[in-house]
Parts: structure tokens; C-alpha cells; sequence
């Protein structure tokens, strides 16, 4: 308990970053929560997945022992995220997506604090450590990442960034406290932690290494062979491992493919994807990487190489989250003496300022604001009429985009090609669709279908404007 304390002693009141950039690090948080904020009243959050997130939060916080009518399953058995059970408490008191806009903001913004502890240990001046922060602040995943939707593995971002913090330290009791915090935001956040055992051995701290491994595939281990058949989960046990179907399913199935079909192989993995993908992932800190800490860089292997394996594209760009995790442990590996000698390419440099800032004007997307994310802006008024006429009890069919806005309730769907017509139909009493923009995953064809099939059904539909339609049926039982 004394080395606990003593550690607690020196790292945050020796190094405690100074008030103006706990205002700052404030200040960004507010800038990109209004950021978020905005996106969703310009209709462009997703069902998949803020709206996710939002019902099973309502659900829990409510007492409602069933799973999210959008993804069939319950709040745990999607990625065995329990760090949502406390946000679930404070959905009571402040229930919305603007309460989780503000958590991840806050989440994302106050990652500068370890980091400036971090640089400061390694004996970096305040401009150096502002650079730092400023570093992290302007990664373009931050940006994009925070635009889209919500995702409770960035909660473990600034938990990550003090795990370091006492990484160099060798508080190993904190580091492994740390680590465990990590794997509750998410089950893919153990190849984080897998990373930071493989930095551990490169370092030679073999105990350390060991005993974080096995603790993250003990946790594995217990949400799939435990936890997600108790909450009734079937099919793929890890959330997205369809992405990986191209592997082989096992290391057997691997090596076939490997040596029997590896152009094919290589071809699902979008190789031009993955050469383009770490040049943008890197392009920030070519002026650092050679004078970084090579054993931190190693922690992000086996999150990099899941990106790199996998199917889908969202995994090798920017525009999404998944790289989150990565950058923030790249920045930590640059933070090292060598780079704060006096340069114009290290942290303080003129030239490294220039590179910052032109990588996100390159690679981080503040023009959809003007562009893409205006392509529903004539909507807005219509669907605030047309939520003032749906009662908190009535069981929605609505696009993908609108789902966030209505998912405070126990029945909500979009329409998709898994989902026939006439069910939906009898299971759900009101319809608010625009065929002629039919969002993610569901199609025009599919929604004039719904609404022509509810007309002749009886049910009784309005125009609201801009071709979005609005049903109810008048009869329905609620059974």
C-alpha cells in the first residue's frame, strides 16, 4: 500500500500538468463533444453504432432484462464492454447520446494529461510537453474518431496513457491494475494488452510480460466460454471475427490457404489498403520513429497486424476508431530524450509543428461538415415533427440514420435484407421512413415495400415533408 501510495505521490503531484493545460485539454473536450453534437442533429449518427449503445444503456438503466432490439443481444454479450455498467448509472440521472458524446469527448481530451506527465519524466520543457499534447490533440484519428458515433473502448485511452505512465516507473502493480481497467472497455482491447506484454518482453521484464498475458487471455477465456453463452450470445464468439473468415478459421485452415491459395489470400486483405494505411498511420512522426522507445512501438503489433488481416476496410483508414489505441502508443514511444534535444524536426521543432498540422489537414475530415454531413439538413425540421408524434411505447421501423434519435425505447428496427416485410409488419406499430435516402444497410426497394404493404394493410400514413413518411397502425395490440 506505501508503494502505491509513494507512486500515486510521485506521478501526479510532481508532475501534475499545470492549470492552463487542464483549461486547454477542457476546452478541446467541449469543442469536440459540440463537434459530435452536431453531426447527430445534422442526422448522420448511425443505429450501428450510437444507436446501439444508446438502447442498451436506456435498457439497462430501466431495468429491462432483454437484449437491444437493434443487434439481438445483450449489453454485455456485445463486446463485453462492462465499463458501460457505470455509464448505465449515470444514464439514469442523464439519459442521451449527448451524455456519451460528452464521455468520450472528455475521454479523448484528457489523454493529455499522462502524456504530459510522461514527457516530463523524460525531461521534456513546457513548450516540448504542450508539443506533445498538441501531438495527440491534432492526430486525425482523434478527430474522425470522435465524430464517429460512440465506442466505449475509448474510455480506456487515458487509463492506456497512465498504464505508461507507470510503465516507466516499474510500478508493475499499477501497470497490471491498468491493464485489467483496459480489457473492461472491450474484448478486442486484450491485443492492446497482449502488446504491452510483448513490450515487457523485449524488455526483459519476463514476470511482468507473463503474468499480463495470462490474465488477458484468462479474460478472453471467461467472456467466451462463460459470459457470452450465459447472456445466450451464439454464432461468432468474438464480435466483427467474420472479417478473419479468410484466414481459415484456425491454423490449420491458415496454412492451407497460405500455400494453396495465397494470392486469394492476400487479396481479401486489401494489400494496396494496407501499404496506404501505414503510410498515413506513420506520416506524423517520421521525424521521430528512429529516436523512439522500439520496445513501446512493439505494443501496437498486434492491434497493427489485426488491422492489417482483416476484410474490412474501416479497419485501414482514419475515418474510424479502430487506430485510436495505436497512435496514442506510437506518441508515447516518441516521448523519449533524443526527442527533445533541441531540433527543428523533434517535439518544439518548427519543422515538426509544420508536419502536425499538415498531416491533419490532409488526413482528418472537418470539410464534411460543408460536404457529406449537409446531405440531410432539408430532414431536420420533418423529423423533429415526426418525433413529436411517436410515443415513447410505440415499436419503430425507421432508417438507420433516424434509429439514434428514437432508441430510447424497447422496439426499434431498420429495415434490412435479413428482415421480412410481413414481420416486421406485425411486430411493430409505426413506420418513419424516406426511401429515397434509405441509409446504411437497408435499400429503397425495401422501404417502398414496407410502406406500400402497410397502406394496403390499413395502416394510416402522412406525408411530413421532403418524402418522409410517417405510419401508424391504428389497431395494432402491442402483443
Amino acid at each position: 500500500m506505501k508503494k502505491l501510495l509513494y507512486g500515486f505521490k510521485k506521478n501526479f503531484i510532481n508532475s501534475f500538468p499545470p492549470l492552463g493545460m487542464i483549461l486547454i485539454s477542457l476546452l478541446v473536450s467541449i469543442i469536440l463533444w459540440s463537434l459530435s453534437c452536431y453531426r447527430h442533429y445534422l442526422l448522420q449518427s448511425n443505429a450501428f453504432d450510437l444507436g446501439i449503445f444508446d438502447q442498451f444503456l436506456w435498457l439497462e438503466s430501466n431495468g429491462f432484462d432483454q437484449p437491444s432490439s437493434l443487434l439481438g443481444l445483450r449489453m454485455l454479450a456485445d463486446h463485453g464492454a462492462f465499463v458501460l455498467i457505470p455509464i448505465s448509472m449515470l444514464y439514469r440521472l442523464l439519459p442521451g447520446p449527448h451524455v456519451l458524446f460528452a464521455i468520450q469527448a472528455i475521454a479523448l481530451a484528457f489523454t493529455s494529461i499522462p502524456l504530459w506527465i510522461i514527457s516530463k519524466k523524460e525531461g521534456a520543457n513546457n513548450l516540448q510537453s504542450w508539443s506533445v499534447c498538441l501531438t495527440w490533440w491534432l492526430a486525425p484519428v482523434l478527430f474522425n474518431g470522435n465524430l464517429f458515433d460512440f465506442h466505449p473502448e475509448v474510455c480506456a485511452l487515458p487509463i492506456l496513457g497512465f498504464l505508461f505512465v507507470f510503465f516507466k516507473d516499474r510500478n508493475w502493480i499499477l501497470v497490471v491494475i491498468m491493464a485489467f481497467l483496459c480489457l473492461l472497455t472491450r474484448d478486442g482491447m486484450v491485443l492492446i494488452t497482449l502488446g504491452i506484454a510483448l513490450s515487457l518482453l523485449a524488455r526483459r521484464d519476463f514476470l511482468v510480460s507473463g503474468l499480463i498475458a495470462s490474465i488477458s487471455l484468462a479474460w478472453i477465456a471467461f467472456l467466451v466460454l462463460v459470459l457470452y453463452p450465459l447472456l445466450g450470445k451464439s454464432g461468432d464468439a468474438i464480435h466483427a471475427a467474420g472479417r478473419y473468415s479468410h484466414l481459415g478459421g484456425s491454423l490449420s485452415g491458415f496454412l492451407e490457404r497460405l500455400f494453396g491459395q495465397p494470392v486469394e489470400l492476400i487479396q481479401h486483405t486489401q494489400p494496396l489498403n494496407n501499404v496506404f494505411y501505414l503510410l498515413i498511420l506513420f506520416a506524423p512522426f517520421v521525424f521521430l520513429l528512429l529516436r523512439s522507445d522500439k520496445s513501446i512501438l512493439l505494443g501496437i503489433v498486434p492491434l497493427v497486424l489485426s488491422n492489417l488481416l482483416s476484410s474490412n476496410f474501416s479497419q485501414k483508414t482514419l475515418i474510424h476508431h479502430y487506430s485510436l489505441p495505436v497512435v496514442l502508443i506510437i506518441i508515447v514511444s516518441t516521448i523519449t530524450w533524443s526527442n527533445f534535444k533541441p531540433s527543428l524536426t523533434c517535439y518544439g521543432g518548427k519543422y515538426y509543428f509544420v508536419l502536425v498540422g499538415l498531416c491533419w489537414c490532409l488526413f482528418a475530415k472537418p470539410g464534411f461538415f460543408f460536404d457529406i454531413y449537409r446531405s440531410r439538413v432539408d430532414m431536420i425540421r420533418e423529423v423533429g415533427l415526426a418525433k413529436n408524434m411517436i410515443l415513447d411505447g410505440d415499436r419503430l421501423i425507421t432508417s438507420s440514420y433516424m434509429a439514434p434519435h428514437f432508441t430510447r425505447r424497447s422496439d426499434i428496427i431498420f429495415p434490412s435484407s435479413r428482415h421480412e416485410v410481413d414481420t416486421l409488419l406485425a411486430d411493430y406499430n409505426v413506420i418513419l421512413l424516406k426511401p429515397e435516402d434509405p441509409g446504411w444497410g437497408s435499400s429503397s426497394d425495401l422501404q417502398n415495400k414496407i410502406l406500400n404493404n402497410a397502406r394496403l394493410d390499413g395502416w394510416s400514413c402522412k406525408d411530413m415533408g421532403s418524402d418522409l413518411h410517417l405510419c401508424r397502425n391504428e389497431f395494432f395490440d402491442g402483443l
